[in-house]
């Protein structure tokens, strides 16, 4: 994979994916995992979408999600947690947020840049706000994913996305799941160091789940792998147990990453973390 912005060189960018319990949480783009079946409730509301015109600006469209999936623990009823989508425009030209489709529980809402997507179409005009329309190429900006449940059912969800009039990606979405499942912070980890140099920076993993969790291995996968490591004394080892995203003070894992390319331009990896 290689990231086509005029500036990449100066940003190489690692990704970090979760693979948990066998299914993949983080890929850049056009995720295969599938909604879990037994999560579905009566719950499921009418889909609220959102459009723009179709027609992309410019060129091929190349865009990188950083979660395929989010998975949001047992919450009190009416409380609200949160979580966040990064996308990136990793096209060498503008490309325009056609539509966005949430459905499923009601439960379920999404923001981006403080507004809501399904009620109209200025929030995907210029989702990455630099004042011109589109997602700028290298440009990246948030979804917010909010999950507020009015009671302690499981709650499903998916969150459909259009972007250059060709490119459809998908976001599953549960609430209240019980079993293992855990998320990383950050979701991407961008690092500027020059030629034989070294710089290091910290994910950190943590439950979401009503049970524990083992995370088994951490390893990096795709092209540019090589100017990326683990800081084995400054990374727990595994397995590392969790326990459950309730637990009376909680556990996290810390794994340091290092980068140090040996060779100049673009670098992009990706981490896959797995657990059962």
């Amino acid at each position: 994979m290689h990231h086509p912005d005029p500036l990449a060189a100066l940003w190489p960018r690692l990704l970090v994916s979760v693979a948990c319990l066998a299914l993949t949480a983080c890929i850049a783009a056009n995720p295969s995992s599938t909604p879990q079946t037994d999560a579905t409730t009566g719950d499921m509301g009418v889909g609220d979408m959102a459009g723009t015109d179709a027609d992309p600006i410019g060129c091929g469209t190349e865009i990188e999600l950083s979660v395929d999936r989010l998975d949001f623990p047992p919450t009190p009823a009416f409380d609200t947690r949160s979580d966040r989508i990064v996308v990136t425009n990793a096209s060498t030209c503008a490309v325009k947020f056609d539509a966005l489709t949430l459905n499923g529980a009601r439960a379920f809402a999404v923001r981006i840049n403080g507004e809501d997507p399904t009620r109209g179409n200025a929030a995907l005009a210029d989702p990455d706000a630099d004042g011109l329309p589109g997602i700028a190429p290298g440009a990246r900006f948030e979804i917010e994913v909010l999950f507020t449940p009015p009671d302690d059912d499981i709650k499903a969800g998916e969150l459909n996305l259009r972007f250059g009039g060709e490119l459809e990606l998908r976001v599953v979405l549960t609430g209240n799941q019980a079993g293992p499942c855990f998320m990383v912070d950050p979701p991407v980890l961008e690092f500027t160091a020059g030629l034989n140099e070294a710089q290091t920076a910290e994910i950190t993993v943590t439950s979401c789940g009503s049970e524990p969790v083992t995370v088994q291995s951490a390893v990096f996968v795709e092209d540019g792998s090589d100017a990326f490591t683990l800081v084995a004394e400054r990374s727990a080892a595994l397995p590392f147990d969790l326990a459950p995203a309730d637990s009376p003070g909680g556990t996290s894992l810390r794994l340091t990453v290092r980068f140090q390319p040996d060779q100049p331009g673009a670098v992009n990896s990706r981490l896959r973390i797995s657990g059962v």
